[in-house]
């Protein structure tokens, strides 16, 4: 089934609108929903979104059931914020300014929930690196605001 990005947009705000309700059993049913079928995405930038509602998802359920560092619901999300930045497309130099900065908005979203969900499995040096990565982009980014 493919999907769409007006389709991920609604994914989107429907989880950020259970998020921020703290309502865990709706969350629950769209994970459900989100991952009970298999499917295809007009552009890797829209699966890489996708993967990161869903580890955004995960993450939120796993602050709410916290029972230990092995959570189902924290292993889940490191798996989704994985996935999400393998989808994440290379800078390409012929890529219009904007899609590179949506790109790159990402990429630094992820690396850093990554990192969070990383330092509560207690895994504190596998975080130094993503740190350091989403802190350079942002760098670069405000780098090239400043110049443009």
């Amino acid at each position: 089934m493919l999907i769409t990005i007006d389709q991920i947009n609604e994914f989107s705000e429907e989880a950020d609108l259970h998020i921020l309700s703290r309502d865990y059993e709706s969350l629950e049913r769209l994970i459900e929903r989100l991952t009970s079928k298999d499917f295809d995405f007009e552009h890797p930038f829209y699966e890489a979104h996708y993967f990161y509602t869903i580890a955004n998802c995960y993450s939120l359920l796993y602050e709410a059931r916290r029972v230990e560092w092995h959570s189902d619901d924290l292993m889940k999300a490191i798996i989704y914020y994985r996935k999400s930045l393998h989808c994440i497309p290379k800078p390409d130099w012929l890529e219009k300014p904007d899609n590179t900065q949506a790109f790159n908005d990402l990429k630094t979203m992820v690396l850093t929930n990554l990192a969070n969900s990383l330092s509560s499995q207690g895994r504190a040096l596998c975080c130094i690196p993503l740190y350091d990565e989403a802190i350079a982009i942002n760098k670069k980014n405000r780098s090239n605001c400043i110049k443009g």
